[in-house]
């Protein structure tokens, strides 16, 4: 059922990408017979049947410092592609200022994670999608590929570490408890932030709620590093504690883990299948 629904989901987003391209295309109304025009067209034509190096294609005609390589690729190769499309490669390469509309790297970025969803390769295009959303200057491209990530982190979320979470300590009334996270992590993370998203008035934060976990300033693969949180239990009651674990990758990338430690006080002592339970 789960996979059913994950392919239910990965195939409602590519619809979705699909409608984006095309109202972004139509609000442009490029004018019948221009450049514009035909690149779109052509856009179109990769989207329907893509080429085997359509990735190579697309992120040239994206960048700037790669349009010119891949124009001259194509004319001594022999390459069939619109002419009006390699002039506009050739003139990227050495133009900031660009008679053609932005909206035509805008619809090729949308296009290249169109195909790639489908085709089950959107892992190949996150890392020139990020650097084009650090480091591009014109705000319409870097909001392109920043919605496209999001796109591609929707249909494969990032699932990159673990959190695994511990009570010990009696679950009555006036005693103190102890929460202890044991963190993991699958690929170098640069920041992972740990913490009780909020408390009971009837229980007490005897230790700080939110712990930053030291990490090399280029990134360090966590392997079962352990944190604590020591509380005071005031009253009888059914309480619910929920923890959160924010793990990022660099600037963009992260991964967010939430547990709920939910705990039965009472005035006796009880099993710990009765007193704690954690979901998550």
């Amino acid at each position: 059922m789960n996979k059913t629904l994950q392919i239910l989901k990965a195939i409602g987003i590519v619809i979705a990408i699909s409608i984006v391209f095309s109202i972004s295309v139509s609000q442009s109304q490029p004018i019948r017979g221009t450049d514009e025009e035909t690149i779109i067209d052509y856009f179109e034509s990769i989207r329907l049947n893509p080429t085997e190096d359509y990735i190579y294609e697309l992120e040239s005609f994206i960048s700037e410092n790669r349009s010119k390589a891949y124009a001259s690729y194509v004319r001594e190769r022999g390459i069939k592609r619109p002419e009006p499309y390699v002039r506009y490669l050739m003139k990227r390469a050495t133009s900031r200022s660009l008679s053609y509309a932005p909206y035509l790297r805008e619809n090729a970025i949308f296009v290249l994670t169109d195909i790639s969803i489908q085709k089950n390769q959107s892992q190949e295009i996150v890392g020139f999608l990020k650097n084009i959303s650090m480091n591009e200057q014109d705000d319409s491209i870097r909001t392109a590929a920043d919605s496209n990530l999001d796109l591609i982190r929707d249909v494969s979320p990032l699932e990159v570490g673990s959190l695994d979470i511990a009570v010990t300590g009696e679950i009555k009334k006036g005693e103190n408890i102890t929460i202890s996270g044991k963190i993991s992590s699958d690929v170098p993370v640069t920041a992972a932030v740990i913490g009780i998203n909020r408390l009971h008035k009837d229980i007490e934060s005897l230790s700080n709620p939110v712990i930053k976990l030291n990490i090399a300033e280029n990134g360090s693969i966590l392997t079962d590093q352990q944190v604590e949180f020591r509380l005071r239990l005031k009253e009888e009651g059914r309480y619910n504690i929920p923890i959160s674990l924010l793990l990022s990758m660099d600037r963009i990338d992260y991964n967010s883990i939430y547990k709920n430690v939910y705990l039965n006080v009472s005035a006796t002592n009880q099993t710990s299948y009765d007193s704690v339970y954690i979901e998550g």
